[in-house]
């Protein structure tokens, strides 16, 4: 992880001037020169150059002294630049640009001195520079070039090695057993340096299929419901998406039982893994999909940075609209495109507050559609009949067979209900607000996740054929766009259910609704979408 990665812009424009901490303000003032980290690379660089200078001229116990403080101040700059907030495009350059002086600029010395092999500094030399050159050339081609995990490892060994045959001058242990080590090093260090030279022209001349996801994201976090209906999927799209980002860096969480209260702190206490720069899979059904949604765009105690991560639903669940309004049908290859072609696109949700008699209000997000009486009513009862695992349900055909004849069952017994809405009383069976799709495997709407507007849909005869049509209407219709409002209001009567992207809750009577398209958005890799 390379804590110098910053987005597009720099970490203190993401706060307004009065919010800003002391060294986010006189980042702001200087541009960006004048952060704790460059000082901090800067003097690193000073320092091991102080060193390779009394090493050059023999003084090997304070040149190595002086240079691995020097390089001990590079460590930590990344640290610092996340501590303080100061992380931008610039401190990421000033930081790869010193660590490439520096590492040139000690393979010189070391081989004028005498202490390392010119035919072991040749190639660590001409593989460093080569690294360059691909980072110029996907610059060039707006492709940026980050270090992959072989690259990480490698620049990992050329140090170990230069150490190790430096530390033969300081005749601590037998030299002949150091000199094994540093060529063990080296060695390894320089094969692994060629693997990631090809990973870098192919990311860089954009022939891999990871590379986008790779220059977008330095890790990957994934969220598994463990008791999801396709639980068992899980695990092996986890798996393609790591054949697919063998060099990224892998966090696997897990949801637990009891809704968005018993897992309201989950991304809080995570959150340091959290920001642009992240990938969030949400491995699991639509339930988990409007938890995490509902986290990052409510959970005051979430940081700005943490609530801009970009999400990817895996498919999982029964339905997972989002995931198919957003990429498509799963399938390996699709996934393989969308880390190599898509976009991050900002979505506005519905944002739906629900205010008790007593004025006590709660707050969901619903990204795809929020419905309130039968179909709300009907899914509840599906999801009972799906939870008592039969084993009849290992069967496409029977289990198909079990869940038409439990919705049909359930819009058959589900209540009608009456509602206040612009100050005139009437009953209703359905209402629904559809931000894209409610059947997105099936078809999608003429309204996209984009567009910020969403259209409402009522049915007001208890009628299953007629409310079967007109669901037919909406899929078959080409007008929903036009009728597309941005907010509207109501205020239920009866006790009913509403479900929002799938996750049922139970309104009691007396409920006013608000639904209005949020004022913040969510961010998602998209194929679909631009």
């Amino acid at each position: 992880m390379n804590l110098h990665h910053a987005d597009d812009r720099p970490d203190w424009e993401e706060h307004p001037p009065a919010e800003q901490n002391r060294w986010q303000q006189l980042a702001a003032r200087t541009n960006g020169l004048a952060t704790p980290a460059n000082l901090l690379s800067c003097s690193g660089f000073v320092v091991a150059s102080i060193g390779l200078v009394n090493i050059a001229e023999a003084n090997f116990w304070v040149g190595t002294l002086l240079l691995v403080v020097g390089r001990l101040a590079d460590a930590v700059d990344g640290y610092v630049a996340e501590t303080t907030g100061t992380k931008s495009p610039l401190g990421e350059m000033v930081d790869a640009g010193l660590d490439k002086a520096i590492a040139f600029l000690a393979l010189a010395v070391l081989v004028f001195a005498r202490i390392v092999p010119w035919w072991i500094a040749a190639p660590i030399a001409a593989l460093n520079l080569w690294n360059m050159v691909m980072t110029w050339y996907g610059d060039s081609r707006t492709i940026r070039v980050q270090p992959s995990r072989n690259g990480k490892w490698a620049a990992f060994g050329y140090w170990a090695s230069l150490s190790l045959f430096l530390s033969t001058q300081l005749k601590i242990v037998p030299t002949w057993w150091l000199l094994w080590l540093a060529y063990g090093f080296a060695f390894g260090a320089i094969v692994l340096g060629l693997l990631a030279a090809c990973g870098y022209f192919q990311m860089a001349s954009g022939r891999v299929a990871p590379t986008a996801a790779m220059a977008l994201f330095d890790r990957v976090v994934v969220i598994r419901n463990p008791v999801s209906t396709d639980a068992h999927k899980t695990r092996y799209r986890i798996s393609v998406l790591h054949s697919l980002l063998p060099e990224s860096e892998f966090y696997n969480l897990e949801t637990v039982a009891g809704g968005i209260i018993a897992n309201r702190a989950l991304l809080r206490q995570h959150q340091v893994l959290l920001g642009p720069r992240t990938l969030l899979c949400i491995a699991a059904g639509d339930g988990t999909i409007h938890l995490i949604l509902n986290s990052l765009l409510h959970d005051e105690e979430l940081s700005e940075t943490a609530k801009r991560t970009p999400i990817l639903p895996l498919w999982c669940g029964n339905a997972n609209d989002l995931a198919y309004m957003l990429n498509g049908a799963w399938s390996p290859r699709r996934l393989r495109k969308i880390l190599n072609r898509g976009n991050i696109v900002s979505v506005k949700p519905l944002n739906c507050t629900l205010r008790n008699v007593q004025g006590q209000e709660r707050h969901y997000v619903a990204s795809s559609y929020a419905s309130f009486g039968a179909s709300a009513y009907a899914s509840q009862e599906l999801e009972r009949v799906i939870r008592r695992g039969s084993p009849t349900r290992r069967f496409v055909v029977s289990r198909f067979g079990q869940e038409v004849f439990a919705v049909l069952w359930a819009l058959a017994k589900a209540p009608t209900f009456a509602i206040t809405a612009h100050g005139r009383t009437s009953i209703i069976f359905e209402r629904t607000y559809l931000n894209g799709s409610r059947f997105a495997k099936v078809i999608g709407l003429p309204l996209r996740l984009t567009d910020e507007k969403f259209h409402r849909n009522t049915v007001e005869r208890k009628n299953i054929i007629m409310l079967l049509l007109n669901v037919i209407g909406l899929l078959v219709g080409r007008e929903v766009s036009k009728r597309a409002i941005t907010q509207d209001t109501f205020t239920i009567h009866d006790t009913v259910w509403a479900q929002f992207d799938g996750e049922p809750t139970r309104l009691a009577s007396g409920t006013k609704a608000i639904i209005e398209v949020s004022k913040q958005p969510f961010y998602a890799l998209s194929l679909r979408l631009k």
